[in-house]
C-alpha cells in the first residue's frame, strides 16, 4: 500500500491513446486525484474491471474514486466501472474534458458530492447505452453532480446528452437522488440537459436543477415516487 497525488495504475498524457479490452485493475494504496486512472490523452475501455480506491476518502480533496478525466476524452463501450471513495466524483471526475457511455455500468460510487460522476468546467457527457447506478451522495447527485465553475470571464456551457441507457438507483443525504445541477457565478455559464432516451428512475428527488440548468426531454421516461424534475 501506498499514497500518491495522481493515478495509482494508468497516467495517460496529452495526446496518448489507452485502450482497454479486458483484465482487472485493482488499486492498492490512496491517492487524490483517479483511484485507477487519470486521463490527459484518449481512453477506450472495451470491457474488463476499473475497480476504484477505497482509501481516497481520507484524503479532503479527493476527485475521481476510479478515474480522473483532466482532459482528453474517454469512450466506455463496455466493462465495469466499480466506484471508490472521493469528495468530488467516487467514480468518475471530469473536468474541461468528454465522456462517452455506450454499453459500460457505472456502479458503487460514494462521494461528498457525485456519488459516480461529479462533472465541471466545459465537461460535455453523451450517455447512449449502460447502466449508471448504486452510488451514495453525502450531500446532493447521488449519481450526478453537475456544476460549472468560471475559469475565465467568458460564460461557457456543459451538456449532458442522454439518448439511452438507464440511471437509477442513486442516493443522496440532501437532494437530487440521481442528478443534481448548480452553477457557479454569472460567467460560468449553464449545465444544459436534453433527453432523448434512456431512464432516469428515481426517488422523489430525482433531478433538481439548480440556478441556471436547463432540460430539454424529447423522449425517453423519467420517473419517481413523487416529483420527478425540480427547479430551483
Amino acid at each position: 500500500s501506498y499514497s500518491s497525488k495522481y493515478a495509482q495504475i494508468v497516467y495517460n498524457y496529452p495526446d496518448a491513446v489507452l485502450d482497454i479490452y479486458g483484465g482487472n485493475f485493482l488499486p492498492a494504496g490512496q491517492c487524490e486525484w483517479g483511484g485507477a486512472i487519470l486521463n490527459q490523452g484518449t481512453t477506450n475501455v472495451y470491457g474488463g474491471h476499473i475497480y476504484g480506491d477505497t482509501n481516497v476518502k481520507n484524503t479532503l480533496e479527493a476527485r475521481g474514486g476510479t478515474i480522473y478525466i483532466l482532459s482528453g476524452q474517454v469512450n466506455l463501450y463496455g466493462g465495469t466501472i466499480h466506484g471508490g471513495y472521493a469528495t468530488k466524483g467516487g467514480a468518475i471526475y471530469m473536468d474541461s474534458s468528454t465522456l462517452v457511455i455506450d454499453g459500460t455500468t457505472i456502479t458503487g460510487g460514494e462521494a461528498s458530492m457525485g456519488g459516480n460522476i461529479y462533472a465541471d468546467y466545459l465537461s460535455q457527457i453523451e450517455i447512449k447505452s449502460g447502466l449508471i447506478e448504486h452510488a451514495a451522495s453525502k450531500n446532493q447527485g447521488g449519481n450526478l453532480y453537475l456544476y460549472t465553475s468560471a475559469k475565465d470571464s467568458v460564460a461557457r456551457d456543459c451538456s449532458l446528452v442522454i439518448s439511452g441507457g438507464t440511471i437509477q438507483k442513486g442516493i443522496a443525504a440532501d437532494r437530487g437522488s440521481n442528478i443534481f445541477v448548480t452553477t457557479g457565478t454569472t460567467n460560468s455559464g449553464d449545465w444544459v440537459i436534453t433527453v432523448t432516451g434512456g431512464q432516469i428512475l428515481g426517488d422523489a428527488d430525482n433531478i433538481i436543477l439548480r440556478n441556471n440548468g436547463q432540460l430539454q426531454v424529447r423522449g425517453g421516461t423519467i420517473t419517481a415516487n413523487g416529483y420527478s424534475v425540480q427547479f430551483e
